[in-house]
C-alpha cells in the first residue's frame, strides 16, 4: 500500500513502534468545540466569582448555615399551638407514614415502637405536650431518636395532632397494651 492510497485527513507519523506506524487522526469537531466552549465559559465564571458579584465561599457558607438554622429550629412546645384541623391531620399523616411508620406501622398499631392508638402510654400521659416532648427529645432508653434536629417544630405539632386523631382506632394488627392506662 503506498502513501498515495491514504485518505487526506489521515497522515502517517514519522515514527513507528515495532513496525507499527501511527496515524495522526484529528479529534472529532464536537469534542474540539466543547473544549473551546469550556475555556470561554471558564473565563466568564472566573470573572464573575473573583472580580464580579458572585458570592464568595464564606458568603455561601453563611447562607447555608442560616438556612440550616431556620430549618432546624428548636422545638419548644410552649411556642407551638396544636391546631386540630384537617390540614394538620393530613400533613401529620404524611409525616407519620414517611418517618414513623417503620417503627409504629402506618396504622399506628406498633411494630418495634409501641401502639399509639390505645390509651396506654409508656412515657407521659398522652397529652399534646407529652407527645411533642417524646417526639422532639426522643426516648433513647427505648430506642426512640430525638427528631427535633430533623423535623421542624410545626411538623412535630402536626404529628402530634395526627397521633391524637388515631387514638381509639384500635387497628386489627395493633400490639397489646404497654405502659400506664391514661383516661
Amino acid at each position: 500500500m503506498s502513501t498515495n492510497d491514504q485518505p487526506q485527513d489521515d497522515k502517517l507519523l514519522d515514527h513507528n513502534y515495532d513496525g507499527i506506524q501511527e496515524l495522526d487522526n484529528p479529534l472529532p469537531k464536537w469534542w474540539v468545540n466543547l473544549f473551546y466552549i469550556t475555556g470561554i465559559f471558564s473565563v466568564f465564571y472566573f470573572g464573575y466569582y473573583v472580580f464580579g458579584t458572585g458570592p464568595s465561599l464564606e458568603e455561601e457558607f453563611q447562607a447555608s448555615m442560616k438556612q440550616d438554622q431556620e430549618t432546624q429550629q428548636t422545638a419548644t412546645p410552649s411556642a407551638i399551638t396544636f391546631t386540630h384541623s384537617d390540614d394538620s391531620i393530613t400533613n401529620g399523616k404524611k409525616l407519620f407514614v414517611s418517618k414513623c411508620a417503620a417503627c409504629h406501622k402506618a396504622s399506628g398499631g406498633g411494630l418495634v415502637g409501641p401502639n399509639l392508638t390505645d390509651n396506654y402510654w409508656i412515657t407521659g400521659k398522652g397529652t399534646d405536650q407529652d407527645i411533642f416532648n417524646v417526639i422532639s427529645e426522643g426516648v433513647p432508653a427505648k430506642g426512640m431518636i430525638a427528631w427535633k434536629d430533623l423535623v421542624k417544630a410545626n411538623e412535630i405539632a402536626d404529628l402530634v395532632v395526627y397521633i391524637q386523631s388515631i387514638k381509639g382506632s384500635n387497628p386489627a394488627d395493633g400490639l397489646p397494651p404497654n405502659g400506664n392506662l391514661v383516661e
